[in-house]
Order: structure tokens, then sequence, then C-alpha cells
């Protein structure tokens, strides 16, 4: 479990260099570091969610795979399609892990972080349209 905390926190600093564009990576390792311990229910979680559909994926996998072993022209195409099949299925994974990771950080950093108050007149503010005649 640690490799897997290690490599949420590097992917939260990514996330924070990149949104921020922070180029001091020290900067943002302690940031990513900082995130996912304030949020680490969340960050974790999401982590271990991601994780563990991975291993049911390739428990699923392997015994499917080894079960095929005859060398005949039916069987290797077979195994082929499944391994093609396999890695789509870790490419989605990975990008799902991506897109998650990104939309968790936005939503948790907005609430951290509060927007401040604009405020404009309406002498400030250009309105276009017709003209009663």
């Amino acid at each position: 479990m640690s490799f897997l905390l290690f490599g949420m926190i590097l992917d939260y600093a990514r996330i924070h260099a990149v949104l921020a564009d922070e180029r001091r990576m020290l900067v943002a390792l302690r940031e990513g570091i900082r995130f996912t311990f304030k949020n680490f229910l969340s960050t974790f979680g999401l982590a271990l969610l991601l994780f563990i559909i991975g291993l049911i994926v390739l428990v699923i996998y392997n015994p499917l795979v080894n079960s095929l072993g005859a060398p005949t022209v039916l069987i290797v195409t077979l195994l082929f399609l499944l391994q093609q099949f396999y890695m789509i299925l870790r490419m989605m994974l990975r990008l799902t892990s991506y897109a998650s990771q990104l939309d968790l950080y936005r939503q948790l950093a907005i609430e951290l972080e509060p927007a401040a108050a604009t405020t404009a007149s309406i002498g400030d503010l250009e309105i276009t349209g017709l003209a009663p005649e």
C-alpha cells in the first residue's frame, strides 16, 4: 500500500504543477503531499477503488488465459484478442484514474480556497440591445 500512497502523492503533485503552472517540483511535491493528507479519505479511497478494479480485471484475465493452452490457430487468435482487450481495459483504467484524480483535485481545491468575491456596478457593464423608439 505504500507504493499506492507514493504514486498517489506524485500524481497530485503533477496535477498541481500543471494547474498552478508551478515550475519548481519540490513545491509541487509539497503541495501534493499536503493535498493528499488533507483529503486522505477521498484521495486514498479513489486510489484504492481503482487499484481493486485493476486487481479484479487481472484475477479474471490470468486464469482465463492460462486455461487456453492448446496451440491451434483458433486458440492463438483468441489469446491475441483477449490480450488486446486486457490491454485496452488497463489503458481505460489508467485514463479513468487520471481523469478522476484531476476532477477530485479541482473539486476539493475549490473547497479549500474560497474564491474572491467580485462586484461590478451597472456602469461597468456594457449592455447592448434595441433602443425603444
